[in-house]
């Protein structure tokens, strides 16, 4: 810990609270489910934005909560996830309890709640760091409790809190900006699509309702070849996979819009490749997801560095029957237009898992120019217009993830001092005698002996 100001002292959480843990009653019981008491776990703060939780998605009974280790925490309690993942925070808007993977901290009433929020959100990286486990890393309520804390004066402690959430809603305010923009390219990104299979990034003039003089429209069937990945009784079993062999086995997460992404790739071996039948791939083959991720497609070209590639069965193969009549490439854009996904959605049948039967992706329909010079230069349109999207929602991820880092400093400058070194000059009366840091943990102290003499 950086050097603190003087009027500040540095403390362990244990010191400034009481550190609870939490527990889970039986699932098998039925009447320790119920409504009486609101029960949070880490996945209900998963993605959780707010800075207070008054309840999670279970709750429990009175009975439920006797028979567990779980204790009720009062309003104003600080939640921190301590497994599975560690560095959740949340306050607790009113009494309630947690499952095991929280060290929550009832902090002494001297402590502001707020300020303890926010010193958690800075010391996840800390925690991970002190955590053990090998299956999934845990921390212990004897190393949370053991965390050093920077504690000022309360009178700071409250400024330092007013300082982080004005800085964090100016930040807020940008990100959301930053996400807005990058909606709006999604959005632009389908309208450069709408048009090009619409001939009007090619044609002047062309009616709404209409295409281009020359242009007609093809059933995929009638120029696409479909071929599946092998389903049978052949189809590779988990011990026949390698991290290096003779064919790459291709699954759905290697296909990506628009690209292959080669990362975590299986193998097969060369008797295996020879046994398999279908979904062996050809140069200038269209691959597309018809499972899970619905429409992902990418372009096997000779930028490909393996030679021998077969897909599982969660993909199709699309390949073109005449080179004279259609492009690869265009096939491969209109794959990812609205012209084709609003098709899919109306020829579609409602299944448990979302899928694109070979059949009715064979049905779709696809507009064609008369030349394939012309479709050539519609993906040429296509790709310089995307281009400029790439380097714009570059320049906001990168802004993002700035975003995420300026965060953190300001945690960092709050916790080490620098955010209020002109309030502590331009108030010292706030910060001495009965109001510093030093009069407060003589004050813990006292209240300490108190509830042992108590006791």
């Amino acid at each position: 810990m950086n050097s603190l100001p003087e009027q500040w002292i540095v403390m362990e959480i244990g010191q400034v609270g009481e550190v609870v843990a939490g527990g889970t009653p039986s699932t098998k019981k039925d009447e320790y489910w119920g409504t009486d008491i609101c029960w949070i776990t880490p996945l209900d703060l998963s993605g959780y934005k707010e800075k207070y939780i008054s309840k999670g998605r279970k709750s429990l009974t009175k009975l439920g909560l006797e028979k567990s280790s779980a204790r009720l925490i009062p309003k104003d309690s600080i939640l921190f996830s301590s497994r599975a993942p560690i560095g959740y925070v949340a306050v607790a808007a009113n009494e309630l309890a947690t499952n095991q993977g929280f060290k929550n901290l009832i902090p002494s009433p001297i402590i502001e709640s707020d300020f303890l929020y926010y010193y958690f959100k800075s010391i996840k990286k800390m925690a991970y760091e002190l955590a053990s486990g090998t299956t999934f890393k845990e921390l212990s309520a004897a190393r949370f409790a053991k965390i050093p804390v920077p504690v000022p004066p309360k009178k700071e402690q409250q400024v330092i809190v007013e300082k982080i959430e004005e800085l964090f809603s100016d930040l807020d305010n940008a990100v959301e900006n930053l996400q807005k923009a990058r909606e709006q390219l999604k959005v632009y990104r389908q309208s450069i699509l709408k048009n090009a299979f619409e001939g009007k990034l090619t044609n002047k003039n062309v009616k709404e309702g209409e295409l281009p003089k020359g242009w007609k429209i093809f059933p995929l069937k009638q120029i696409v070849k479909t071929i599946d990945g092998d389903r049978g009784h052949n189809y590779p079993k988990k011990d026949e996979f390698y991290e290096e062999g003779y064919c790459l086995f291709l699954s759905t997460k290697n296909v990506r819009q628009g690209k292959f992404v080669f990362e975590e790739n299986i193998f097969i071996s060369k008797e295996k490749d020879e046994i398999l039948k279908g979904g062996k791939l050809q140069l200038n083959d269209v691959v597309v997801t018809t499972r899970g991720t619905l429409g992902n497609v990418a372009l096997y070209d000779n930028k490909i560095p393996f030679k021998n590639v077969r897909l599982n069965s969660g993909m199709l193969i699309l390949r073109v029957l005449n080179q004279q009549v259609l492009d690869n490439y265009y096939l491969m854009k209109f794959i990812s237009s609205p012209f084709f996904n609003k098709q899919l959605k109306e020829k579609q049948s409602g299944t448990a898992q979302p899928q694109i039967p070979a059949n009715v992706l064979r049905e779709i329909q696809i507009p064609l120019p008369s030349s394939t010079k012309e479709q050539k230069t519609i993906v040429a349109e296509i790709e310089s217009r995307f281009s400029v999207c790439d380097q714009m929602e570059e320049t906001i991820e990168t802004s993002l993830k700035q975003a995420e880092a300026l965060r953190q400093s300001i945690l960092k400058q709050a916790f080490d001092g620098k955010l209020t070194e002109q309030w502590r000059k331009d108030y010292p009366d706030l910060i001495s005698g009965e109001n510093s840091a030093a009069a407060l943990l003589a004050k813990i102290k006292a209240e300490k002996e108190a509830l042992k003499k108590k006791k």
